[in-house]
């Protein structure tokens, strides 16, 4: 950065805070837009006098109205591999929407994985499968038939490539980050001071569902469900 000497610095992500922004230009006078950072940039020690960006979030409560619909009661789980991301918002998961309440599978391996999920599928009645990076071993295709043949209950995830193996995916639109990132650094080089923009929060969703994941389930999607989606796993 002394080499290129910037203007401003777009920090993307939770791991450019942490190795980046905090040690090395957090309260000095180079502006930062951080964003992509997950749900709490508090930790960070932001917002700063020359920081600011735009945080993360997930539409939990839009996601478990529609794992309500179809569940056979209120045990909200979440499962994903085992990494320092995932952890983190399965905590911000329980104390902002669960109270506690939300069982929680961390997966090593791909076989650990399948252990978790046929557990998980006796032990709540609705699931997060969020994603598979930390999974060792995972190989799309087989994790699509072992999915198809032992989903039970409703799963759903935030990210889109999940579409194949959940039935909702409730995502968020990557594009919206970059673009408020982008129109903040242009207010900065016009002259504002970054600890006078307010952290922003991401708005926009998009809805995909995934037929044969449906029908694994026994769930039956409703018209309005697919007039408003994008529906895929058709046959």
């Amino acid at each position: 950065l002394l080499e290129i000497a910037p203007d401003v610095v777009i920090a993307s992500d939770d791991a450019a805070q942490e190795y980046l922004v905090v040690p090395h230009l957090r309260n000095t006078g180079l502006p930062v837009v951080f964003c992509g950072v997950n749900w709490d940039a508090s930790m960070y020690g932001y917002p700063a006098s020359n920081v600011t960006g735009m945080l993360e979030v997930e539409a939990v409560p839009e996601m478990v109205a529609h794992f309500a619909r179809d569940a056979k009661g209120g045990r909200i789980g979440y499962i994903s591999g085992n990494t320092a991301t995932d952890r983190k918002i399965t905590a911000v998961f329980n104390e902002t929407y669960f109270n506690g309440r939300m069982r929680t599978y961390f997966a090593e391996t791909f076989d650990q994985f399948k252990t978790l999920f046929l557990r998980a599928q006796t032990e709540t009645d609705m699931l997060f499968v969020r994603n598979y990076a930390g999974i060792a071993g995972w190989e799309p295709a087989a994790a699509e038939a072992f999915l198809l043949a032992n989903t039970r209950i409703p799963t759903g995830s935030h990210l889109e490539h999940m579409e194949r193996f959940v039935t909702y995916i409730m995502g968020k639109v990557p594009e919206e980050q970059g673009e408020w990132a982008a129109r903040t650094v242009l207010r900065v080089l016009a002259g504002e001071k970054p600890g006078g923009i307010p952290l922003a929060r991401n708005q926009q969703a998009k809805l995909v569902v995934n037929l044969k994941m449906a029908k694994a389930a026994g769930i039956v999607l409703p018209v309005s469900v697919l007039k408003t989606a994008e529906v895929i796993g058709r046959e």
